[in-house]
């Protein structure tokens, strides 16, 4: 705010929680306070808000009128509204200055199209109707000897379509996708899994390694290995740790790594992972990634 009362600079950047204060009992009371004696500005001011549609329904979009009485607030969203949202971009900013539609985008070719389909993973044990789909979608054409060979690797997928994991289930269903799917088994198509932790994409890259799937599936993070990760880890005799799996995981996932001049070997396998990922390669059919 002082920057903002001088004549220079006249760009100016924040996060949003900097026009918050912590421990304030009675906000309406602390409102009147800031409006009563508003932020002494130099010119005009023009606020734009990004991901505007996140932070400016509540307490920080007062916080920041009441400091800026007489700037102009543009905002710029590109999500929907959660439900949760007390009230809408529209009701805070006013009406649209310039709307740009996902469907223009995919005219323009500035983005792709968004094909969604949900997916419902099947939570009773040993399902009978998928284990009849897959075994059938695989033995099309197969003789009767063929058909005997394929049952002998039939138990070890009775047994991943009846665990009790609900990660192991999210595995046998992607499994089965690629039985079934003409887009994935006719090996055209290649598939993300995006788990929600580090810790978790490793043990789906984990999972996978006990599939078909294994030498077929990489795994990529933000994650890179480092010895004092595990350290101050404490490990009994007969466990593991979250930090302890996800370094022995990289580590052997690493291991006969070659890093390239000037990358480590984190990096190294990240690069090549994703130049064979987005080329459609049939070697590398499964990238899990991690949103955190």
């Amino acid at each position: 705010m002082t920057k903002l009362g001088q004549a220079n600079p006249r760009l100016l950047c924040s996060l949003l929680h900097k026009f918050g204060r912590k421990d304030v009992d009675d906000f309406d009371a602390f409102i009147k306070d800031l409006e009563s004696q508003p932020s002494k500005t130099v010119g005009e001011i023009f606020v734009f808000v990004d991901e505007c549609h996140r932070t400016q329904s509540g307490k920080l979009h007062r916080v920041m009128k009441a400091m800026m009485p007489n700037a102009v607030f543009v905002g710029f969203t590109g999500t929907p509204l959660l439900a949760k949202d007390r009230a809408t971009s529209l009701e805070v900013f006013g009406g649209y200055i310039h709307t740009y539609k996902f469907s223009e985008g995919v005219e323009d070719g500035v983005v792709l199209d968004l094909l969604y389909e949900a997916r419902d993973i099947d939570q009773r044990l040993g399902s009978e109707d998928k284990i009849d789909a897959w075994f059938e979608a695989k033995t099309k054409g197969l003789n009767d000897w063929q058909r005997d060979e394929l049952k002998k690797h039939w138990g070890t997928l009775q047994v991943v379509l009846s665990s009790g994991s609900r990660m192991d289930r999210v595995v046998s269903d992607i499994i089965f996708d690629f039985s079934v799917k003409p887009r994935l088994s006719s090996e055209r198509g290649n598939a993300i899994l995006v788990a929600s932790s580090i810790y978790e994409a490793c043990k789906y890259f984990a999972l996978f390694q006990k599939t078909p799937f294994k030498g077929k599936c990489a795994v990529v993070t933000s994650y890179n290995p480092q010895a004092q990760d595990i350290t101050k880890e404490e490990v009994g005799a007969n466990s593991e740790t979250d930090k302890q799996f996800i370094y022995n995981t990289y580590t052997d996932l690493l291991k006969n790594v070659e890093p390239k001049p000037g990358m480590t070997k984190t990096e190294t396998y990240e690069e090549w992972a994703k130049a064979l990922f987005g080329s459609n390669s049939r070697v590398l059919r499964i990238c899990v990634i991690a949103s955190s």
